[in-house]
């Protein structure tokens, strides 16, 4: 097990649970950059980071040098554990082109389903009041879920490509979790 992690994917795949259970199990300092991209979209617009016109592929070419940035800070080299970081706007392509894999472990989650109606149950189930999601129209939720299963299909084809781990979380997300949860601890 490498000293940092990074669990990527889609949007509602489990990444930030996660990254929780991998924060309070093992000391992790849990990094999120969708609160560091939406602080990025609010105080630096020149930045050019748009999370709601822009795609995810565009935007990982500006966060990847930022991640990288934060896994060579050397800031919890100290600590048995460092960082998991919780990243939706991280191609596969990005990470094995410009980040050092000796520096960390990486694990994409997907959703990825047949419909948009299948994703949007699943949607559902998971939804709670602290979710962004959770006061969107039926007709928004509907488009996101929509996105979101061409976004699997991306992460997972260029997993696949270089030879990332890509777990599907649709189906029986907590076991799939725990045993993800599991896996990394054992090394």
């Amino acid at each position: 097990m490498k000293k940092n992690i990074i669990i990527a994917g889609t949007a509602r795949a489990g990444k930030s649970t996660l990254c929780s259970m991998l924060s309070k199990e093992l000391g992790y300092q849990h990094i999120s950059m969708d609160a560091i991209i939406e602080g990025f979209e609010d105080v630096f617009p020149e930045l050019g980071i748009d999370t709601h016109t822009n795609s995810i592929m565009s935007i990982s070419k500006k966060v990847t040098p930022f991640v990288n940035a934060l896994l060579h800070s050397g800031e919890y080299d100290k600590f048995d554990y460092g960082m998991v970081i919780d990243v939706c706007q991280l191609m596969p392509e990005d990470y094995v082109n410009h980040i050092n894999r000796d520096l960390c472990d990486i694990f994409y989650l997907i959703t990825e389903s047949d419909t948009a109606e299948e994703r949007l149950s699943v949607l559902e189930a998971f939804d709670t009041e602290k979710e962004y999601t959770f006061s969107k129209t039926h007709e928004k939720k509907m488009i996101l879920c929509q996105e979101i299963i061409e976004e699997s299909q991306v992460f997972k084809k260029q997993c696949e490509d270089h030879k990332l781990p890509v777990i599907d979380t649709l189906h029986d997300r907590q076991d799939k979790l725990e045993a993800l949860l599991l896996q990394i601890k054992v090394g």
